[in-house]
């Protein structure tokens, strides 16, 4: 299981949604990412996450998910504008 929904993307953030599951680890493109998690809606069942960088990033994210002791993997893109890759995070 590994349904990934990206909600809202810019240059500088991503927030998306696991259903059903949780984030054990994000990287993005090899380097270790910290996911903020900021949200439930549909009564708990869609969690909502967010990624932010310091400029316009370019790259894909890779997830670690858990749905009930099963782990799974997903990835998405976060698109080709901007001239940084995934090396600087904010804090």
């Amino acid at each position: 299981m590994s349904d990934i929904a990206t909600l809202f993307a810019n240059g500088w953030g991503r927030l998306f949604a696991a259903d059903h599951q949780e984030v054990l680890s994000a990287a993005c493109d090899g380097k270790p990412l910290e996911v903020r998690r900021v949200g439930t809606v549909a009564h708990g069942a869609r969690t909502l996450y967010a990624v932010w960088f310091t400029d316009y990033t370019t790259g894909s994210i890779d997830l670690r998910l858990d749905h009930n002791g099963t782990t799974s993997e997903a990835a998405f893109s976060l698109g080709d504008i901007g001239d940084r890759t995934c090396a600087e995070t904010r804090p």
